[in-house]
């Protein structure tokens, strides 16, 4: 899904059919999971009208997270969609629209935005906040590889190469997960039938964190723990940033050292 670096010998072991055949079915879970979900809700942390950008994953759109950022506008946080239609990869447009975006929302609300990325959006958010640290607050991804090493290892490689001549030369590509200087959270799932679930591990640091949560990978966005985990993060000061400590109800909430 993003630009190989080249460690071959350091490949991540790609997702197995099977998971990628269910995961339709699985994200089915997730989706009625928010049906009954009202308890977590009534848990989760609200804001104080602080600016978020969801970003969705390769080939899905503003409808893609439409469930989140209800459930983040329910909490008091203003929940911006990208408005950009659907995500078929880091196109020119793409590339300069989500800098637009961020810096007006910026300019708007007298404050850095906080980017919640899906997948391959969270590679975008990731990538923003290394080139405009003074435009983000924190990053939030949702199974998103940015460690990924080798193109192949994901299921989603051969759709996205087939899109390829429409993206930017300039590709933003796998940074390693190293420190972005400001808080971030890693969200992921050993049942990841698109993409490693070892690619989307961070590097320790002190305000770096990976949570483990039992989803699909399509059904991240729709996940009622997971939407009490990015309200949780959001509701986080940055002056003040601590790990994540997940309730005993929470199902997962592993982080990785």
């Amino acid at each position: 899904m993003t630009a190989a670096m080249s460690q071959p010998s350091s490949r991540h072991k790609r997702p197995s059919i099977l998971l990628a055949l269910t995961e339709p079915a699985r994200a089915a879970i997730d989706v009625a999971a928010l049906s009954v979900s009202r308890p977590v809700a009534a848990a989760a942390k609200h804001g104080n009208g602080e600016p978020v950008l969801i970003l969705p994953g390769f080939m899905a759109g503003d409808g893609s997270t439409r469930p989140l950022r209800a459930f983040l506008r329910s909490h008091d946080w203003m929940a911006y969609r990208w408005r950009m239609g659907r995500n078929i990869g880091p196109t020119p447009d793409v590339l300069y629209g989500i800098s637009h975006s961020v810096a007006a929302l910026s300019r708007r609300h007298h404050q850095p935005v906080a980017l919640v990325g899906w997948s391959l959006g969270g590679l975008y958010a990731r990538n923003l906040a290394i080139r405009h640290p003074e435009l983000v607050s924190k990053v939030i991804t949702l199974a998103s590889p940015f460690a990924l090493r080798n193109n192949g290892d994901s299921n989603a490689h051969g759709l996205y190469q087939r899109l390829s001549d429409r993206h930017h030369p300039d590709v933003p590509g796998v940074d390693g997960g190293g420190p972005l200087g400001i808080p971030a959270t890693s969200v992921y799932t050993k049942a990841d039938g698109i993409v490693p679930w070892e690619a989307c591990v961070l590097e320790p640091d002190h305000q770096s964190e990976n949570v483990e949560v039992f989803a699909s990978h399509i059904g991240l966005g729709f996940n009622p723990a997971v939407h009490y985990l990015i309200a949780d993060r959001l509701g986080q000061p940055v002056d003040d940033w601590r790990p994540f400590e997940a309730p005993r109800w929470f199902p997962g909430g592993n982080r990785s050292h």
